[in-house]
C-alpha cells in the first residue's frame, strides 16, 4: 500500500494481492488463524466447483459486505463448501454441488442487500458543506461533486446533514425480489411510500435480469425510515425435509389444509418433488419478510406436528341391499333369461 499527497488530499494505492489483508485486518482477524480461503481473487482456476453463477455488484457496498459480516459469510461458505471469488464489479459464488450454490447465494444476498449507498450533491467538499459522518462503520466518498455514505441502515443515521435537501439511494436486485419488495401490485411500495412520504422509482434492466430501485428523500430521518422498512420486506428462508410420502397429507384436499396454515403465519411454503428436492439439500422450502422471521420455525413445528393427524374416515358404500319376494312365475323367467345369457 503507497500514500500519495496530492492537490486534492490523500491518495491511497492499494495492490490487489493486498486487499484481502485489508479485509481481514479491519475485521480484527489474525491472517495466520485463517484455516481455510474461502474469500478469493481473481484469477482463480474453478474447474472442480461444478457449479457456479457470476453476479454484478458494487465494489464499495462489496468492501462493506465484507468487512461487517465477514464471520457470517465465512461460516456460510464454510457449511456449504462454497467460494466467494471476487473480480472487477462482480463476484462469482461457486460449489461442488448445485443446492449449496443456491442456498449461498441467498445468503450473500442477505447480507449485502443491507448495505446502501446514501449520496448527496453537494457541489464541493462534504465537510464544507455540512455533510459529515463520524461513524467508522461507514465509508464516506467523494466523486464529481457528489458525497456519498455507504453502510448499513442503522449507521447511516449518524450522517449529519446542514442545508442538503436532496438525498437518493440507488441499489438493484433480482427480479424475485424485487417482486417480494414490491408486492401484489405494487402495494407494499405504495405503503411504504404513504407512511414516509418519500419518492420510489423502479425501472427494470431486462438485460441483466435486475431491477433498479431509486429513493429520494428530503431529510435524513426520512430516509433512513425508508430504508428500514425496505429492509423488513426482504425475503428470508428456511429449509427443511418431510418424507416425501407424507407431502400429499399435510397439503390436504386441493392445498385446504397447507393454505390455512400459510395464512396463519403469513409464510410461503413449497413442498418440492423428487426431482426439485435434487437441486437443494431438503425438501421443504419456506418463504416470507424479514418482518415475519420468527414465524419460520413456528410454522415449521406445525407441519411438522401435522404428521399426527388422523387420516379422514373413507366414504361409505352408498350401495343398499333390498330383499324381496318375487312370485315363481317371475322367478322361472329370471332363471330362464340367465341361461340364455
Amino acid at each position: 500500500m503507497r500514500l500519495l499527497k496530492t492537490s486534492k488530499g490523500i491518495e491511497v494505492n492499494i495492490h490487489e494481492e493486498d486487499l484481502k489483508h485489508i479485509y481481514l485486518k479491519m475485521n480484527g482477524i489474525a491472517i495466520s488463524c485463517l484455516s481455510t480461503e474461502r474469500i478469493r481473487y481473481e484469477p482463480v482456476s474453478i474447474r472442480s466447483l461444478e457449479y457456479y453463477d457470476v453476479f454484478d455488484v458494487s465494489p464499495v457496498r462489496l468492501f462493506q459486505t465484507i468487512r461487517l459480516y465477514y464471520s457470517e459469510l465465512v461460516a456460510a461458505l464454510d457449511t456449504y463448501n462454497s467460494y466467494l471469488i471476487i473480480g472487477h464489479n462482480k463476484v462469482t459464488l461457486a460449489a461442488g454441488k448445485l443446492a449449496h450454490q443456491k442456498i449461498i447465494q441467498h445468503k450473500f444476498y442477505e447480507h449485502y442487500y443491507k448495505i446502501y449507498t446514501l449520496s448527496i450533491r453537494t457541489g464541493g467538499g462534504g465537510s464544507e458543506c455540512g455533510v459529515s459522518c463520524t461513524n467508522p462503520l461507514v465509508v464516506c466518498r467523494m466523486e464529481n461533486k457528489t458525497t456519498s455514505f455507504t453502510g448499513r441502515v442503522d449507521d447511516l443515521k449518524e450522517v449529519v446533514l446542514e442545508n442538503v435537501s436532496d438525498l437518493e439511494v440507488c441499489f438493484s436486485v433480482n427480479s424475485e425480489t424485487s417482486g417480494f419488495l414490491s408486492g401484489k401490485k405494487f402495494g407494499k411500495i405504495n405503503k411504504i411510500i404513504r407512511m414516509t412520504n418519500c419518492q420510489i422509482q423502479i425501472q427494470c434492466d431486462e438485460a441483466n435480469s435486475q431491477f433498479k430501485f431509486t429513493i429520494c428523500h428530503q431529510n435524513i430521518r426520512g430516509m433512513v425510515e425508508t430504508l428500514r422498512l425496505i429492509n423488513l420486506e426482504y425475503p428470508t428462508y428456511l429449509l427443511f425435509s418431510v418424507d416425501f410420502k407424507h407431502h400429499k397429507k399435510i397439503i390436504g384436499t386441493s392445498g385446504k389444509h397447507i393454505q390455512r396454515i400459510m395464512k396463519k403465519y403469513d409464510v410461503y411454503v413449497k413442498f418440492m418433488n423428487e426431482k426439485e428436492a435434487a437441486y437443494y439439500p431438503e425438501n421443504v422450502i419456506c418463504k416470507t419478510p424479514y418482518k415475519n422471521r420468527n414465524n419460520l420455525d413456528l410454522i415449521k413445528n406445525e407441519i411438522l406436528s401435522s404428521l399426527d393427524i388422523e387420516e379422514p374416515p373413507a366414504p361409505k358404500s352408498l350401495r343398499t341391499r333390498i330383499e324381496l319376494e318375487i312370485p315363481k312365475i317371475y322367478e322361472m323367467i329370471l332363471c330362464k333369461a340367465k341361461l340364455m345369457f
